[in-house]
């Protein structure tokens, strides 16, 4: 048992596990085609012409403002990374959720102890439970929108969380300045990762000055504020109000509230349930050290789940954030008990996890590398056909098994229409006349 725990500790096993989960991620987005969005997304909002150079998303972005929606600083990269190699886009996005992965870690383990079981279960949760996974962690245009917001969030949220516990933050002038523009930036990134940071910026802050009976630091009541400019200069953005707005009235907001509870139980009432028990154990207990705060990340994820009721409409990537906020709830509230005589549930239940996490692994990264297979297949096809002189070809359409394919539940060829918006897109990147689907 001693080795176990030595090795479980061992600085080195955990460094090895970390790069084995950028390599992992880096060898998952290398497998993953583009999809959808991302073949519109190569041409400029302005001119609808191929993007050329940097330069040309400038006016590509404000065009977006006004007829798609006011995420701004996503779609700026989203349209970077389609203009770069595909590679770097591989290496930075793994880097990104290898990020993700160890600020989860850091909500779990305030001290700098290394802990390899936890790592890897940490990985597996997110694995596990994170929503339409494909479409969020490896999806170029997905993951520059809810990977990328997300983890910027928990970022952006953790000098809060030091705050919340009397711990020294923001003591630079310089620091505090960038933290305040990184606000906006913050603000304007997702509907759903912005609002829900701000929720819990509110929530931490109140926290310290009634709770801890500290003033509130001015970077924290200006950083609030520079998200709020950054959110509101998101949701009045002309294509937001246009899209993403639900206008069916009191009937609709209606069925859009069932929507959002149904599929907030389809997808994480496990999550649910489990923070709900840590949190009544714990105030059975007596240890009301960290409840407030896992309280307010409860909070945080209902509140980003049933903000779609004002919404046009709920894929379910959009729950990302609504399941990290959750994780990250469970994840403060274990390790008050992983500290505690009953630790060893804990480990065990980490055991368990990995279990199924194995069985998931394995069949979902099958399900990437099959569905690029045919992706790539798909475009050989496409170049014989434009080599022969065809300007109308006739590709098949792929359909993944898992949600571990970025393309499930995407948009892909249309078998009876050549003209709709996704085989227009992935017409002008073959630069032929048309594309008509045909079923596998």
């Amino acid at each position: 048992m001693k080795t176990l725990r030595k090795m479980n500790g061992n600085k080195y096993l955990f460094y090895l596990l970390v790069a084995g989960i950028f390599g992992i991620m880096f060898l998952l987005n290398h497998y993953t085609f583009y999809a959808a969005d991302d073949y519109s997304y190569m041409n400029s909002f302005a001119t609808h012409k191929k993007i050329q150079t940097v330069w040309d998303i400038f006016p590509s972005m404000y065009a977006h403002a006004k007829g798609m929606n006011g995420r701004l600083v996503a779609h700026f990269f989203v349209q970077l990374f389609l203009l770069l190699p595909s590679g770097i886009f591989d290496v930075v996005n793994a880097v990104i959720f290898t990020m993700l992965i160890l600020i989860l870690y850091r909500y779990l383990f305030w001290n700098k102890k290394r802990n390899a079981l936890a790592l890897v279960s940490i990985f597996g949760l997110v694995w596990y439970f994170a929503p339409a996974f494909g479409q969020t962690m490896l999806w170029l245009d997905g993951s520059c929108n809810y990977l990328w917001g997300c983890t910027f969030s928990l970022y952006y949220l953790y000098p809060f969380m030091k705050l919340a516990k009397n711990e020294k933050v923001m003591e630079g002038k310089i620091q505090k300045i960038l933290f305040l523009v990184a606000g906006f930036a913050m603000g304007d990134y997702l509907e759903t990762a912005s609002f829900g940071t701000i929720v819990l910026a509110v929530l931490l802050l109140a926290y310290h000055r009634w709770m801890k009976k500290e003033k509130i630091p001015v970077w924290g009541m200006g950083s609030v504020l520079t998200m709020l400019a950054g959110f509101l200069f998101m949701m009045t953005a002309p294509g937001t109000l246009k899209n993403k707005v639900a206008t069916s009235g009191l009937h609709g907001y209606v069925d859009n509230f069932i929507n959002a509870m149904d599929l907030y139980v389809e997808h994480l009432l496990i999550l649910l349930l489990i923070l709900i028990v840590l949190i009544v154990c714990s105030v059975i207990l007596e240890w009301y050290k960290k409840t407030w705060i896992a309280l307010f990340f409860l909070a945080a994820s209902l509140i980003t789940n049933f903000m779609h009721t004002v919404a046009s409409y709920y894929p379910e990537r959009n729950m990302l954030s609504s399941a990290l906020f959750l994780i990250v709830g469970i994840l403060i509230m274990v390790e008050e008990f992983w500290h505690r005589k009953i630790g060893i549930a804990v480990t065990c239940s980490c055991w368990i996890l990995l279990v199924f996490f194995t069985v998931q692994f394995f069949h979902g990264s099958w399900d990437i590398y099959n569905t690029y297979a045919k992706c790539m297949a798909r475009d050989r096809l496409a170049k014989e056909q434009i080599a022969a002189g065809e300007k109308n070809l006739t590709l098949p359409v792929v359909i993944p098994e898992t949600e571990y394919a970025a393309l499930k539940g995407l948009a892909d060829l249309d078998v009876a229409n050549q003209y709709v918006w996704n085989n227009a897109a992935m017409a002008a990147y073959y630069q032929v006349e048309s594309i008509i689907g045909v079923a596998e």
